[in-house]
């Protein structure tokens, strides 16, 4: 009989998906207010083959996409971790 414990540690969406939800919690607004679109900076099917491919093949090496989107450096790694963070400028003029 299945735990009901084990069911929640699965991750049901799109690593996409946690990306545009992640940069929405940081906008503080609805994600489907988030403008442009992420389709529109990014290949979304490219990018979620990209990591579907990497979890079915568990390559030795990393898979890493990294792109900024409205002021974040977004990065993607292949053990299905998301990060966002505030885009750094180095200052000078």
């Amino acid at each position: 009989m299945p735990n009901d414990d084990d069911s929640q540690s699965i991750n049901v969406d799109s690593i996409t998906t946690r990306v545009v939800k992640r940069i929405a919690i940081m906008e503080g607004v609805d994600p489907l207010e988030l403008q442009p679109p992420l389709y529109s900076i990014i290949d979304i099917d490219a990018v979620e083959g990209l990591f579907a491919s990497a979890a079915d093949d568990r390559p030795e090496g990393t898979i890493s996409v990294e792109f900024e989107y409205q002021g974040y450096q977004v990065t993607i790694e292949s053990d299905d971790e998301v990060y966002v963070r505030v885009k750094q400028t180095d200052g000078s003029n």
